[in-house]
C-alpha cells in the first residue's frame, strides 16, 4: 500500500512515518470479524493489505453494503462520535490492518508539538480539523 493513496496523503512523508509508528498492525484471516455491528470501539482502522466487506444486519440476514481495500479506512465514525459501529467489517481474505486507538498516545512531547503545528498549517489552508484526545493540554 502506498500511503499517498490513503487518508494520510495530506501529511508529509516524515509525519506519515511518525503517525504510522503509533499504530499497531494486526492480521485477520478470511471470514474473521474485525469490527462487529453494534460494537463500541474507539479506533480508526487503515487497511494495509487485503480486502474487507461491510455488512449490515437486516431481518436476520447479513447484507453486504460495500467493500474496502488497501489504503482505505473504517471505524472513523465510531472513533469520532463514540457510537456503536453501524455495520460489521469482515475480512475477505488475509487482511493486515493498522489500528490507531489513540493517535497521540505514543508521541513524544516534541512530536505532539509537531502534530499541532501541522494542524495549525492545515487550518491556515482552510481545512477543517477534528482532534479527539484524552489529554486536556492538547
Amino acid at each position: 500500500m502506498r500511503l499517498g493513496d490513503s487518508f494520510l496523503k495530506f501529511l508529509s512523508a516524515r509525519n506519515q512515518e511518525k503517525l504510522m509508528i503509533s499504530g499497531r498492525s494486526e492480521t485477520f484471516t478470511s471470514g474473521e470479524v474485525i469490527l462487529a455491528e453494534g460494537e463500541v470501539r474507539r479506533a480508526i482502522f487503515l487497511i494495509e493489505r487485503g480486502c474487507v466487506r461491510i455488512e449490515r444486519s437486516h431481518m436476520g440476514f447479513n447484507v453486504e453494503v460495500s467493500r474496502l481495500q488497501a489504503g482505505e479506512i473504517f471505524g472513523e465514525m465510531s472513533f469520532v462520535e463514540s457510537y456503536p459501529a453501524s455495520a460489521s467489517v469482515i475480512s475477505d481474505d488475509e487482511v493486515e490492518v493498522l489500528i490507531f486507538d489513540e493517535p497521540t498516545a505514543v508521541l513524544t512531547p516534541q512530536e505532539i508539538q509537531d502534530l499541532m503545528q501541522i494542524m495549525a498549517n492545515l487550518k491556515k489552508e482552510g481545512k477543517s480539523i477534528i482532534l479527539i484526545t484524552h489529554k486536556l493540554k492538547e
